[in-house]
Formats: C-alpha cells, sequence, structure tokens
C-alpha cells in the first residue's frame, strides 16, 4: 500500500512541474506553425472562434509552387497536412514531456523510450526556450523539442527520421482566446 501511495505521489508530482502540450484548444485563438519537410514549406494554421453555443474550428494548410512548376491534382491532398502534423506534435508524446523539468533540467531515462537530455536554449520567433533531446537507448537522436514554460505548445519540433531526414515544425503565432 505505501508503495502504491509513492507511486501516486511521484506521478501528480510528475504531472504538476512537468510541461504538458495543450490539448484543449477551447481556450486558444490562434496556432500557426511552419513546417518543413524535404524540399517543402508549409504554413498550418489552427483557429478556434466561439460561435453562440459552439466552438467553429478552422485548420488550414498553404505552400509555394514555383512559376514554371505545374500544379496536379495530388497537390489537393498534400496541402492538408492536419493528421501528418499531428503526428508531430502528437498529445501522446504527453506522457514523455511530464517527465521534462525545465526548472531542474536533470537528464531522465524514460524505460522503453530513451533518454531525455537538455541542450541549453534556442531562439524561435519571438520566444526562447530549452532545447529538450530523446536519444533512442542506443544513443540516437529521435525528436527535439524547444519548450517555453509560459507557452502551451512547443515552440519547435525537429523529428529525425533516419539521421539525416528532418521534419521540423516551428511556432509562429500563438494567440490564447479572449
Amino acid at each position: 500500500m505505501k508503495k502504491v501511495f509513492l507511486l501516486g505521489i511521484i506521478c501528480i508530482v510528475s504531472v504538476s512541474f512537468g510541461w504538458t502540450l495543450l490539448e484543449d484548444l477551447r481556450n486558444v485563438k490562434l496556432v500557426e506553425y511552419i513546417l518543413g519537410y524535404e524540399d517543402k514549406t508549409y504554413n498550418v494554421t489552427f483557429e478556434v472562434s466561439r460561435v453562440d453555443s459552439q466552438y467553429e474550428v478552422k485548420q488550414s494548410t498553404s505552400y509555394m509552387v514555383d512559376s514554371d512548376a505545374p500544379i496536379e491534382f495530388y497537390s489537393l491532398f498534400e496541402i492538408n497536412l492536419g493528421a501528418y502534423f499531428l503526428s508531430i506534435l502528437n498529445p501522446a508524446y504527453n506522457y514523455l514531456l511530464t517527465a521534462v523539468d525545465l526548472t531542474n533540467q536533470e537528464t531522465t531515462k524514460i524505460m522503453g523510450f530513451g533518454t531525455l537530455k537538455y541542450e541549453g536554449t534556442e531562439k524561435v520567433g519571438k520566444w526562447t526556450g530549452t532545447r529538450v533531446v530523446l536519444y533512442d537507448e542506443s544513443g540516437e537522436k529521435k525528436i527535439e523539442w524547444v519548450l517555453n514554460q509560459n507557452v502551451p505548445f512547443a515552440l519547435k519540433v525537429t523529428v529525425i527520421e533516419d539521421q539525416e531526414d528532418q521534419i521540423v515544425a516551428e511556432l509562429v503565432n500563438y494567440i490564447p482566446a479572449e
């Protein structure tokens, strides 16, 4: 019984002091990211507004195409990156991010995932945050987050797929609801 009580206290403390991604977007007016993947840069925007007793949620994605390049039919599907974008700012990472303590910044081993390390600070747009890196069990860098305690979204997320291919998402704008 003492072990269960102690484990409960540890979980509560971890969740209280860990950085967590905001999951309920009703208190957000706008979130905008720039997403770089392969040779394209995408602008992904989420807007939430109150309309009477409901919420209207808008998601848009845009990218540039060279003037001499054709715009083919399949590009209409490429423009909807909502599901792909979710894989980068995945709420499932909240489990890992609850282990992040931006105040104490101690290396943390997470069984089955690897090790979280703090690697200095980085300026992303108008914010500065702490770079937190997940290394897998073999010591390879897998995901980098730049986090700021006062912003409920990652300032920057870098997913390293094969040590060369990277997906980078950077927060451009965040406006809380009024």
